[in-house]
């Protein structure tokens, strides 16, 4: 063999084994953006005359629930909410609280299924049924918002009240609850026909009542009543009224000390929760008088500096 023929040889093999190095990376085609989709659920969704302790609610692909806790809502509002379990593409809700007699319910999942794969979330999905011979189909829609900076609040419970007493939040559970999503916006769906008083609450404890100071709180001044609601029609007769309501946190109305201190000789600061308007100072051991000290307020008189003159 030549050095000619050789040298060719190899410069064949060197070319092939350059270009047999050279691999792709396969992409595995578009990403999944498609949520998952229900094919069938049994009993069947709004039926009337329900009765079962069990739902099956069959998807096309396998999902699995996030934050289930607190995306999924029931109303009328059950104080034990149903157990929720995967059983291969089925999503299995059992209840173990008793359902009341000629009522609509409807479970809300909000973002709650997603598919296995890419999270993709089956948005505002809701499953309804009656345990009457009648089935309740009025809505009543709208949107929370900050009341001082008018952005939308989401994870914000809108509950409708029977009861028409103005403390009804802080001593019942609300009748028809709704979840305000991420554009602050809710939907009650399956209402009867009524009037309501309604209230938003931003809910701290999760005990479904208007609890805590810290706790921010929207609500009208007169009645509510569901409407019809019709998406098959946009015309003048169609309502879907889009109401709007102001989340803001009361001020609250009992004085108290919250700190104080003596850090410095002569001096006392205490911080109080409200404004103070009248203050009264006596010494629990010596004999003081208004002309033995010098008070300072802050701007907004929340807080008093003391200085003791001797």
């Amino acid at each position: 063999m030549t050095n000619k023929f050789a040298n060719s040889i190899l410069l064949s093999l060197s070319i092939f084994a350059f270009s047999c190095a050279n691999i792709v990376t396969p992409t595995g085609g578009p990403k999944d953006i498609t949520p998952p989709k229900v094919t069938k659920s049994n009993p069947s969704d709004k039926g009337t005359n329900f009765s079962a302790r069990t739902i099956s609610i069959d998807f096309d692909e396998f999902v699995k629930l996030k934050d289930a806790f607190k995306q999924v809502t029931v109303s009328p509002y059950m104080k034990e909410l149903p157990e929720l379990k995967l059983r291969g593409k089925s999503l299995i809700v059992h209840f173990n609280d008793s359902l009341k007699e000629n009522t609509t319910y409807t479970i809300s999942f909000g973002n709650a299924i997603v598919d296995i794969t890419e999270g993709n979330p089956l948005s505002n999905y809701s499953y309804s049924f009656s345990t009457g011979n009648t089935f309740d189909s009025l809505t009543f829609e709208g949107t929370v918002v900050n009341a001082y900076t008018l952005k939308p609040e989401s994870g914000v419970y809108v509950m409708l009240y029977s009861s028409l007493y103005d403390s009804v939040p802080y001593k019942i559970t609300p009748h028809y609850l709704a979840l305000t999503d991420a554009s602050g916006k809710f939907k009650l769906q399956n209402l009867r026909d009524n009037s309501y008083k309604i209230f938003a609450i931003k809910d701290a404890d999760g005990d479904m009542l208007f609890s805590q100071p810290t706790e921010d709180i929207a609500f009208t001044d007169t009645l509510v009543k569901p409407e019809i609601s019709d998406t098959t029609k946009i015309d003048s007769l169609r309502k879907n009224t889009q109401h709007k309501l102001f989340l803001f946190r009361e001020l609250p109305t009992v004085q108290k000390l919250l700190k104080s201190n003596a850090n410095a000789f002569g001096k006392a600061v205490f911080v109080f929760r409200l404004p103070v308007s009248d203050l009264k100072i006596r010494s629990l051991k010596y004999n003081l008088n208004p002309s033995d000290y010098i008070t300072e307020y802050s701007q907004n008189r929340d807080t008093l500096t003391l200085w003791l003159k001797n």
